[in-house]
């Protein structure tokens, strides 16, 4: 039962029961063999009026507690495994490691036995503990095999996304922990409101095009340019920053050095050192898939790939949302601008990251604090279900201006996978009684919910520095790609539905192969010279090309980009936007 007895700020409320709760099952599981598979459980906002449903919301954290930590023990387990198949037992990290986990296993039985809840309890238990000080200790013995290296690296993103699930639930206790305080003084209690915003992009960044040693043999690699005065030159050199320089150009490190810089390693395009590990290996799928997805790995390591130190140090800071987590980033798309865009919606950016790296944000947000950004507009609208219903736009959208939009469009909600092939084989089969998805009449544009938002009150494409990141410059995109549009939106982003769009009568732009490698080394700077833009460009209502298949290695070898197998179509013009509002059937929305 819930102590209804009023609480107080005093040292005694502190110790005062707030919930207490019936004894625990006991277990015959200990960190010394095997534990059975724990299934993941979830937990609801603390939204509750009377003592019973907060003890059953205080039950059910018990289980998710007890979920988390038997997947976070059986990580430690195979890790202290890889030692002993490696016979490296003697290893002083073993030993490390060995300790650290009979002391978390004996803070869950504390935690699972305890049955008097009090707030000072609440603030002290497992769920407040550095689960990730055993990273320090997961390090693959020396001369170990390719495979064991691979393993280690699978269980390390583990662990880091296991604490950020635990993470999660820490600040559902805070939430808890308020909400029985305030029900105990006789407070009215109110409904919790969703804060948690958006997530997702849209089209941001670098694509490429087919180019071999004699398509580029034309065109010369910009040299820096002269100073004059190579001795002032070289002193101002010697006091540059290595990653200051790659932020300010653009640039890429060289991937091959992730692993010695103590990174993981990433899935580039196609290649990556070794056997791909599993938890890379969910996020990708036939040849034919792979072809759209640019990298798929840690975002720790792709910050650093790019310079952003600070973001590194923000990921590895126990005390910031951010954790380290496997992500995919589509082609055509700045990998960097990507992952900001995602995580500022989901409010996982400190607000002086925001600050420094503001060019890399597409729509910028109204305000932020010094610790994190909100972005409370943004959410899933309220009456979009798990099944398909068709809604008015202006009930959906306060901000909605007419403009050539319809006035209704389909809706659906869904709950976002790791495989791409398997979310949308499910979309096109929820689809499948409402739409067509299959008559190739159909344009697909992903995107994060502000976008969405914002393009109901103006369908425009927002100009921001990251138009320099997308292929075809700024303008709206979209592609006859289902799979492509879902990368785009990410875990919790929207994708735009569009059917039987009428461009007639308005310029609708193929260029050929020479013309579309111009078109996209321009507009993603990549230093090349002599190039000069087709005159179709400055007609174009709409561009419509292939999206790049290498923009990385291109930019990083300082040449055309080789052209995919994925068409994407740009309109570039507010005709051509207005054509494209006034196709749109449906929307549909992601969540993690």
């Amino acid at each position: 039962m819930v102590i209804t007895e009023p609480g107080s700020s005093s040292p005694e409320s502190d110790k005062r029961p707030l919930v207490l709760l019936r004894s625990a099952t006991p277990s015959d599981s200990s960190p010394s063999k095997a534990l059975p598979e724990a299934p993941v459980e979830s937990l609801s906002l603390p939204e509750w009026n009377t003592s019973k449903d907060s003890v059953a919301w205080f039950t059910q954290l018990r289980k998710v507690i007890k979920s988390i930590i038997y997947r976070y023990c059986s990580v430690l387990q195979k890790a202290l495994e890889v030692f002993e198949v490696s016979n490296a037992t003697a290893y002083s990290h073993y030993h490390s490691l060995q300790s650290f986990l009979q002391a978390t296993w004996n803070r869950w039985l504390e935690f699972n036995q305890r049955k008097s809840i009090t707030s000072s309890f609440l603030s002290s238990c497992i769920f407040h503990d550095d689960l990730l000080q055993c990273l320090s200790w997961m390090r693959t013995p020396h001369k170990a095999s390719k495979r064991l290296l691979g393993e280690m690296a699978t269980l390390r993103t583990s662990v880091r996304s296991l604490v950020n699930e635990m993470s999660s639930v820490r600040g559902l206790v805070n939430d808890a922990l308020a909400r029985l305080e305030e029900m105990n003084e006789g407070h009215d209690m109110v409904p919790f409101i969703d804060l948690r915003p958006p997530v997702a992009f849209n089209n941001l960044t670098p694509d490429a095009t087919d180019a071999t040693s004699s398509d580029i043999k034309e065109h010369r690699v910009l040299d820096d340019a002269p100073t004059g005065d190579n001795e002032s030159s070289s002193s101002v050199g010697e006091d540059v920053d290595p990653d200051e320089q790659i932020l300010a150009e653009g640039g890429i490190k060289d991937w091959e050095d992730l692993s010695a810089n103590g990174f993981d390693p990433l899935w580039v395009e196609g290649n990556y050192p070794g056997d791909i590990p599993e938890v890379i290996a969910e996020y990708l799928g036939s040849e034919e898939r792979n072809k759209s997805i640019q990298m798929v790995g840690s975002n720790r390591s792709i910050f650093w790939l790019f310079g952003l130190n600070d973001m590194v140090k923000v990921i590895d800071d126990p005390a910031c949302l951010l954790q380290d987590e496997v992500v995919l980033v589509p082609l055509g798309t700045h990998p960097v601008g990507f992952l900001l865009n995602q995580y500022v919606y989901e409010q996982k950016i400190p607000g002086y990251i925001f600050k420094r790296y503001e060019r890399f944000f597409t729509f910028p947000p109204p305000s932020f604090s010094s610790t994190v950004v909100a972005f409370p507009l943004f959410n899933i609208p309220s009456q979009v279900t798990n099944d398909i219903t068709r809604r008015r736009i202006p009930a959906l959208y306060p901000l909605y201006r007419p403009q050539t939009l319809p006035e209704t469009v389909l809706c659906l909600n869904m709950k976002h996978r790791k495989s791409t092939e398997k979310l949308e084989a499910q979309l096109r089969n929820q689809l499948r009684d409402n739409l067509d998805p299959e008559s190739g009449a159909f344009l697909f544009r992903g995107l994060a919910r502000p976008a969405a938002c914002l393009s109901m009150t103006f369908f425009l494409p927002v100009i921001s520095s990251t138009s320099f990141d997308n292929e075809f410059g700024p303008g709206l995109y979209a592609t006859h790609d289902l799979g492509i549009a879902l990368d785009y939106a990410g875990l919790n982003g929207a994708v735009m539905v569009f059917k039987d769009t009428d461009f007639r009568g308005i310029s609708v732009w193929n260029p050929d192969k020479e013309q579309w490698r111009i078109l996209t080394a321009s507009w993603l700077q990549i230093p090349l010279v002599d190039l000069q833009m087709p005159d179709e460009h400055k007609e174009a209502d709409v561009i419509q090309g292939p999206l790049s298949a290498d923009p990385s290695m291109a930019k990083k070898q300082k040449r055309f980009p080789n052209q995919g197998d994925k068409t994407q179509i740009a309109c570039v013009s507010y005709e051509s936007c207005k054509r494209l509002a006034a196709s749109l059937i449906a929307i549909i929305y992601l969540t993690r």
